[in-house]
């Protein structure tokens, strides 16, 4: 007997779960994130997933879920499908996440997102702090997602949501972003721009070499690691508290770089 699938875009979500979603099947694997609204009239889920018809491929979903129209509910459907339109109208940019397919139902949008033979950072590097060749992996794939984001950043969007769950890491090592994070959303005031970019990289590459998150002010790495002494100078003002101060990201590309580029000559 074939397995049941939920056939509506609001059945449960859960790692193993099938669900169909227009004319399409997928089984939803690890890792599956449901994050309701305060108010919980509305959900957004998200979920690595296998498609089964009419194509078999690795697709990457996000849905927007209404139970009761408030305007919040309405806010996050709309986010969603300016999300998707983003996706489309940057699809010939290398390294943003590619839209397959938006997919609308009553009280629901999906995307379903192209992903690429990968697995986040903490799937594929282990636990932090990385050991220093695995900061080598890191190094050599740090300039596609930067490269990615400044193409973000050159038309006014921002990622918005930069973590290590939210990052992939190809088979020939490059790092991409998931997804467009909180890119295109509606409300300005979750959106604090392309600073917060620099910011949340610097935090994550700071965590990846101390293990700990930055302070206010942050400890240089390295006081916490004296073989990473190099990289005080180049996290340090990208995790300044004021915005203004911090340097653009084409800068921190530039150095993270020239990093990189000194690490292979030594290898």
């Amino acid at each position: 007997m074939r397995p049941a699938i939920d056939a509506a875009p609001g059945g449960s979500w859960r790692s193993g779960a099938k669900v169909r979603l227009g004319q399409a099947a997928f089984l939803l694997l690890d890792p599956v994130t449901v994050e309701p609204a305060p108010d919980h009239c509305h959900e957004v889920r998200r979920a690595r997933a296998r498609q089964l018809t009419p194509v078999a491929r690795d697709v990457w979903l996000i849905q927007a879920h209404s139970f009761r129209p408030t305007p919040g509910a309405e806010r996050a459907l709309g986010d969603l499908t300016a999300q998707g339109l983003l996706m489309e109208r940057l699809r010939i940019l290398p390294g943003l996440p590619r839209l397959i397919d938006t997919v609308p139902a009553p009280g629901s949008v999906t995307l379903i997102v192209a992903l690429p033979a990968a697995g986040t950072l903490p799937e594929v590097l282990g636990a932090v702090p990385y050991p220093r060749q695995v900061l080598d992996l890191l190094w050599h794939g740090m300039p596609a997602l930067c490269a990615a984001l400044e193409a973000l950043h050159a038309r006014g969007f921002a990622h918005g949501a930069l973590e290590a769950d939210a990052l992939l890491i190809t088979v020939d090592g490059r790092i991409l972003p998931r997804d467009l994070g909180r890119a295109a959303f509606q409300d300005p005031a979750a959106f604090p721009g392309p600073a917060a970019d620099v910011r949340d990289l610097a935090a994550l590459l700071y965590e990846a070499v101390t293990g700990v998150l930055p302070g206010t002010p942050p400890i240089p790495p390295g006081m916490l690691r004296p073989d990473a002494a190099e990289l005080d100078d180049v996290l340090l003002p990208a995790l300044d508290p004021d915005p203004h101060a911090r340097p653009p990201l084409a800068r921190l590309s530039r150095r993270l770089r020239t990093l990189a580029v000194r690490r292979a000559a030594v290898l």
